[in-house]
């Protein structure tokens, strides 16, 4: 069945494959697609087999069964191709006047086939010439590991120059491959330059073609999706047998509503009919915001793209929407790229449907790159929240139904809107908190405004057309659910209300000055649910260059929910003996760094000094607190003899490019600065810590999580503290050493890391470094041939 007809039947890729599965037995050929359409075929999870169809195809044959010219028709649209397919009768037409003899194709005669030539064609249930060769036996086929491990070591060497095979990226990807083929997780901790992205690629496409469904890889940052989709994709297309399909799936915000349009259009909004973005959405052949040239106005693209109120099947541009047609190509393809919170907020839709509905389709696995973001993620994601920019948002939908309510009603919910979320805005102590009381005669105002439209909008349904008819149901959803919400989270007598639940609110400020006010219910333990929903329905891999503490997964599966997983700790191929150092101070060199210490980095700021003389500037100084980074810049950035940048001077992106064109200046940064950031060469060639980054349990999330472990008679700086601080602390090395021909110097001025029990934990997490303790050995090794001044 072939794929195109799937798409415009709305055919999801699991009924064709059923389809196929069930006849494939009866059919002696299933090679019936051109060889160079073999990725259509998998799709179905079918492959092309037979030597016939491998080498001829049947693009000819269809052309003469046609009565058209080959030439055109191997020229015709994919739409013209398929109305002429449907014409054929017969499903499946094998030719009858090619065979096979010892791998050669040869024509009929020199087989003994003296079938009549006028008619080049038979049915697939037809008798076949015995002379053709049958198809190889399934148990014949080489396992998952065995073809994964022939593409690393026979086929990418001869197909990229330069290319020699790495034990470390193998290891890691027969894991990869045995844990897929076994349905088991994976977790797999891969030193940076491993090349995790071909690690688990390899092996998640040919799994996908096994089994007829994509694999879904998710990652934590938008930098790794773009090397994935815009670098790691195009280079496997280049080196693999076969092709393959990948695409990045987006959220449904990121698409063009061509019904909303509409209601713009004939509403007479804001929107003129010279707008760009109008303009761009007449021709747009995607719907994909990304595409428009430029950046759209956030308001006037809200109006128009896709929403909830989406009325699915039912509207009249279904079968011609941008974003229903992007989840067909996710649907089909091999590979569907997307981030942690897309992949959460559409398990979350999952779990609450029974498995229904979301943007993903039904993957054969996950992979999730930069897994130790995971869980923060899927806790947010897996969270309810309410703010008071929805209400504005509500209305305009509501508006757009063209519906006759009383516009008084619909200015009471915004006046109750208003009202009740500048109150808590104005309770609120802190930016994270508790939500602070507030009188209950607002909430009430609020609800029976709510009631009122969504009356409203009840009784005069049924006048609408029927996409419209759908859309004002899922209105009515939104409002009682957004009701609900806040409900729960302003009259909780707890922020704690039940042993997994914490509820707290959050002050943003935007530029403009306009507060943002979100009220959370979010789970404390995301184990139970993505045990549930996840990890007892499909097979994961987790990889991220740092997931174990001290050599052990226990803390990743723990606050996962995963049972049992197969483990591998892939070294870094870099020489870090040769090319790095690790310098800590002697212990009663510099002041004890725990908490409360008011003179830690005044005392400390001399050394930083010192270092970064010795390093030539070049470098990152990492702070657990803006607070600790603005002492130290304040004492020595007017004494260093180099452009020295600060995080809150301009976006991360600019400072970060700035820094590399610099190649001596210094940048000085918190957390965000961590990860997430590769500087390749001389430009970063020193790392220095201020801290170790234990967390301190004061906002709502932190402080339930470390409760409900205290209530369960276990240590919350052991099970949560510690390990976090190790994996912040790896990630913060890990920016020192890219490449192979890198090298440099991390100095973390935390004397800790040597004096307490709990220090050993920190250095066997990290790489094999020389470990110093005097300035004069990062004077020589960085080259200056003089001793600390």
């Amino acid at each position: 069945m072939p794929v195109w007809w799937a798409q415009q039947n709305d055919c999801t890729t699991e009924m064709v494959g059923e389809i196929v599965a069930e006849t494939a037995q009866a059919i002696r050929f299933r090679g019936h697609i051109p060889a160079v359409q073999r990725s259509h075929c998998a799709r179905c999870g079918r492959e092309l087999t037979h030597p016939v169809s491998l080498i001829v195809g049947i693009g000819p044959f269809c052309a003469e069964k046609l009565g058209i010219d080959r030439s055109q028709y191997e020229s015709l649209p994919a739409e013209e191709v398929a109305r002429l397919l449907g014409q054929i009768t017969v499903d499946v037409w094998i030719p009858k006047s090619i065979a096979i003899i010892d791998g050669q194709v040869v024509p009929p005669a020199t087989t003994g086939d003296s079938a009549d030539d006028s008619n080049p064609f038979v049915p697939w249930n037809e008798d076949v010439p015995a002379t053709i060769e049958p198809e190889p036996d399934e148990q014949d086929r080489p396992t998952l590991a065995e073809r994964v491990e022939r593409v690393f070591r026979h086929v990418m060497p001869a197909r990229m120059t330069k290319y020699e095979p790495r034990e470390p990226q193998i290891q890691g990807a027969l894991v990869v491959a045995k844990g897929l083929d076994s349905s088991q997780h994976s977790c797999i901790e891969a030193g940076t330059g491993t090349g995790k992205s071909f690690m688990v690629l390899i092996p998640a496409i040919e799994h996908a073609f096994d089994t007829g469904r994509p694999v879904i890889v998710s990652t934590g940052t938008i930098a790794l999706q773009e090397q994935y989709v815009h670098t790691d994709i195009p280079a496997l297309r280049r080196i693999l047998d076969r092709p393959f399909e990948a695409v990045l799936s987006k959220g449904k915000g990121n698409y063009l509503c061509k019904l909303r349009l509409d209601d713009e259009l004939q509403q007479g909004s804001l929107l003129g009919e010279d707008s760009e973005l109008i303009q761009w959405a007449r021709v747009t052949e995607t719907g994909d915001v990304a595409d428009f040239p430029g950046v759209p106005d956030a308001q006037e693209w809200n109006r128009i793209n896709v929403d909830e109120t989406c009325p699915g099947r039912k509207c009249p541009y279904y079968h011609s929407c941008h974003y229903y047609e992007a989840k067909r190509r996710a649907q089909n393809a091999q590979v569907v790229i997307c981030n942690h919170h897309l992949f959460f907020a559409d398990l979350q839709i999952k779990a609450a449907t029974g498995g229904y509905g979301g943007v993903l389709p039904k993957p054969a696995a996950v992979i999730f790159d930069e897994a130790h973001h995971v869980e923060a993620i899927a806790r947010e994601s897996l969270g309810r929240q309410a703010t008071n920019f929805w209400v504005p948002s509500w209305l305009r939908n509501v508006r757009q139904l063209k519906l006759l309510i009383d516009p008084d009603d619909l200015q009471k919910v915004q006046q109750a809107n208003d009202a009740l979320f500048s109150a808590i805005a104005q309770a609120m102590e802190e930016d994270k908190q508790s939500v602070p009381h507030v009188p209950g005669v607002l909430l009430d105002e609020l609800r029976e405004a709510l009631s009122a439209v969504c009356k409203a909008i009840d009784d005069q349904a049924e006048t609408l057309a029927e996409e419209d008819q759908e859309r004002a149901r899922k209105l009515i959803e939104q409002a009682i659910r957004f009701r609900e919400l806040v409900t729960a989270a302003i009259e909780s007598e707890s922020s704690t209300p039940n042993d997994n639940t914490v509820i707290w609110a959050e002050r943003t400020q935007h530029r403009s000055g306009e507060y943002k006010i979100t009220l959370h219910i979010t789970p404390i333990d995301v184990s139970p649910i993505l045990r549930q929903h996840l990890f007892s329905q499909v097979p994961t891999v987790l990889t991220s260059a740092t997931i174990a503490v001290a050599g052990r997964f226990d803390h990743l599966r723990s606050r996962l929910g995963i049972d049992q997983a197969l483990e591998l700790i892939v070294d870094s191929p870099f020489n870090y003996r040769e090319r790095c150092m690790l310098y800590v101070p002697r212990p009663g060199e510099v002041p004890d760094a725990a908490a409360g210490n008011p003179e830690y980095h005044e005392r400390i700021a001399p050394l930083i000094e010192e270092i970064l003389r010795l390093t030539d500037g070049r470098a990152f100084v990492l702070f657990t607190s803006y607070k600790g980074l603005q002492i130290v810049y304040d004492l020595i950035a007017h004494r260093l003899p180099w452009r020295v940048l600060k995080q809150g001077d301009a976006p991360r992106s600019q400072l970060v490019e700035e820094f590399k064109q610099d190649v001596h200046s210094v940048l000085f940064g918190t957390r965000t600065f961590w990860e997430g950031i590769s500087i390749e060469g001389e430009a970063l060639s020193c790392v220095i810590i201020d801290k170790l980054p234990f967390s301190v349990p004061t906002d709502p999330i932190a402080k339930a999580i470390a409760q409900a472990i205290e209530q369960q008679g276990r240590s919350p700086f052991f099970e949560i503290s510690l390990p976090e601080a190790i994996l912040a602390v790896k990630q913060g090395f890990g920016r020192l050493i890219r490449t192979s021909q890198d090298r440099g110097v991390v100095a973390i001025l935390d004397t800790r890391i040597r004096t307490k029990p709990y220090g050993r934990a920190f250095l066997d997490s990290l790489p094999r470094a020389r470990r110093v303790e005097r300035l004069e050995d990062i004077a020589m090794f960085m080259g200056q041939g003089r001793g600390a001044a």
